[in-house]
């Protein structure tokens, strides 16, 4: 009875707590009581000396709390044909009894409550019974399972409060990422409530790449960065770094329906295997007028859709695997900083190829002994993840720039399908902050030289593009030094040559010195060579290729100034074609006695 009255209240008020959106009554749903399970992450409290008690008992990163629900209270959401748009209002009440501890500060929690935030239909708050906000939870992979009659909420990103960091005497910890929560509520479905989509324009979908529609889908956001840990490799001090992302599909309503089946989950359409994106992330410092890549993560695979914003919502779609697992158009989908460091989601970019978007799950790295179930998980410290050197980031005078890159097999234009921010690395020892400037679609790399350029600019960005070899570009800068010398830059970026690269050369007959390479990772045995005569070449050497969404940086000195000259890549033994020349800039090969023509025969 009591669950019954506070919905009915709650319907009462659905109108004017949706911004003025009259809602059909019987697509605004109940949850109420349940578990929620607080994952304390590893490396989130400890290094910065937090310390969590649990009814007396210490608790150390890595663990799990259960919280139970005491029975009280309801969120009602927003839930056209069983999809998920949306918290209206409401709280659930949660049993705890909870510490923080930092030092001679500390902030007692007796009952938590999870509440709806007023300001975004997506977040919910976790706040003490004094109405004190304690945790923001974002990115929410929520959905309902009617079998279960549940309401399934997985993988929320928990950020601590501005009070929270406030009280313990961290105020710059404030919307940092702490850990996950989780919770499985008992559903509400209000009477006359249309639980599925099967007519209308669902009736003619999915409608897949396969039958000639145009997939394309775009990064939107990196709401965050969080640095995840540190580790010492070798005697290097390193930081792992995890973002959250956010993607959006094509609206149009004649646009591709996209896959999204986990891996190992079995055999669907249109593709016949358990076809998913891939989300990859990047780390660039740009310093003394080079560019180097100092970071590059593995590969996230993608597992389930939330369809939020969605132009068309088709649920399930009426292909087995259930709801959460087609994109629709103009779908949006999130994945939080704990989802994106999952160790069991988390692998090496090898065994993708970025440019078809296959991934081969039986005998893969989650898959070791070829039996087709998943037995092996980036488990060890800084495994697949993203580690920057902590010197790289102390660069004085150094700009950053972070990117991410969603591969999605047939997507018609990869580049809106990455985004970057400009980073302000700030912190000491294990403590770090990355303050993100402005959001932009596309390469991170043309922050460095804008696409296009002319030699006589000293500045060219080209792109590659062909659809059975991939993209990559080559970027070069010419920066006149002092003496009439001139230094010369480049930058290669592979994004899905999936052979990788092998050779760099400059066509250029010219005598330079000081050559300069550089690639992310501090081993210095894998350098690519470098030699000079009828050209200017960089090598790989066995096991070092550029591969895929990664960047090289190449160089040298010289006393001639920039002219039109061609440079080329070559793919090795085992690549796409025999190579591939792009017209850029290198070094003039005049004779330096003539350069003034007073020499010259009238």
């Amino acid at each position: 009875m009591r669950n019954s009255i506070l919905f009915s209240v709650l319907l009462a008020l659905s109108g004017a707590l949706s911004a003025g959106q009259a809602l059909d009554p019987t697509a605004v749903w109940q949850a109420w009581s349940g578990e929620a399970e607080l994952h304390v992450y590893p490396e989130s409290l400890s290094p910065i000396g937090i310390e969590l008690y649990a009814d007396g008992q210490l608790v150390p990163d890595g663990s799990r709390l259960r919280l139970a629900d005491r029975g009280l209270g309801t969120l009602s959401f927003h839930a056209p044909f069983g999809n998920f748009e949306g918290f209206i209002d409401g709280r659930l009440l949660l049993k705890a009894r909870l510490e923080f501890v930092h030092g001679v500060n500390r902030v007692m929690v007796d009952g938590l409550e999870l509440v709806a935030d007023p300001t975004d239909s997506l977040r919910l708050l976790l706040i003490d019974r004094n109405g004190m906000r304690l945790f923001t939870a974002s990115h929410i992979h929520v959905y309902t399972d009617l079998e279960r009659q549940a309401l399934v909420m997985e993988r929320m990103d928990l950020r601590m409060s501005a009070e929270l960091a406030e009280k313990l005497g961290l105020p710059e910890w404030a919307d940092r990422f702490v850990g996950e929560l989780a919770l499985d509520a008992n559903l509400h479905v209000p009477p006359g409530a249309v639980t599925s989509v099967r007519g209308g324009s669902c009736a003619e979908r999915p409608k897949w790449s396969t039958d000639g529609n145009r997939l394309d889908v775009s990064l939107i956001a990196i709401g965050q960065l969080s640095d995840r840990g540190s580790l010492v490799e070798s005697g290097i001090d390193f930081e792992v770094i995890t973002p959250s992302a956010r993607l959006k599909n094509d609206p149009s309503l004649d646009a591709a329906d996209v896959p999204w089946f986990r891996k190992f989950s079995g055999v669907f359409p249109p593709h016949s295997n358990d076809q998913h994106p891939y989300l990859v992330w990047n780390f660039y410092r740009l310093a003394d007028g080079r560019l180097e890549q100092i970071g590059v993560s593995g590969a996230k695979h993608a597992f389930l859709t939330i369809n939020i914003s969605c132009a068309i919502n088709c649920g399930d779609g009426g292909v087995s695997g259930g709801s959460g697992h087609i994109l629709w158009p103009g779908c949006e989908d999130v994945y939080g900083v704990g989802n994106n460091d999952s160790p069991g989601d988390v692998g090496p970019r090898a065994g993708i190829n970025p440019r078809t978007g296959v991934f081969v799950s039986t005998g893969s790295f989650f898959d070791p002994d070829g039996n087709g179930t998943q037995n092996n998980s980036s488990n060890a410290p800084g495994e697949n993840r993203l580690k920057v050197m902590r010197s790289d980031l102390q660069t004085p005078n150094a700009q950053y720039f972070f990117e991410a890159w969603y591969v999605i097999r047939d997507d018609i234009n990869i580049f809106n399908s990455m985004g970057y921010h400009p980073v302000t690395p700030s912190g000491s020892g294990t403590n770090w902050n990355y303050q993100l400037g402005a959001f932009s679609q596309g390469a991170a790399v043309d922050q460095w030289v804008a696409p296009g350029g002319t030699p006589a600019s000293g500045a060219m960005n080209v792109l590659f593009s062909r659809p059975e070899i991939g993209h990559f570009k080559v970027l070069a800068r010419a920066e006149q030094l002092p003496n009439d010398r001139w230094r010369y830059s480049y930058v290669v970026m592979n994004y899905d040559v999936d052979h990788g690269i092998e050779t760099f050369t400059v066509e250029a007959n010219v005598n330079v010195d000081t050559p300069y390479f550089h690639d992310p990772d501090p081993d210095a045995s894998n350098d690519w060579s470098f030699s000079q005569g009828a050209q200017l070449r960089f090598e790989a050497p066995v096991g070092n290729p550029l591969s895929w969404g990664t960047a090289y940086s190449f160089g040298f000195d010289s006393d001639q100034p920039p002219v039109a000259r061609t440079v080329a890549v070559d793919f090795g033994p085992s690549g796409p074609s025999a190579g591939v020349s792009l017209d850029l800039l290198g070094p003039d090969t005049g004779i330096l006695i003539f350069k003034d023509g007073f020499e010259s025969v009238p």
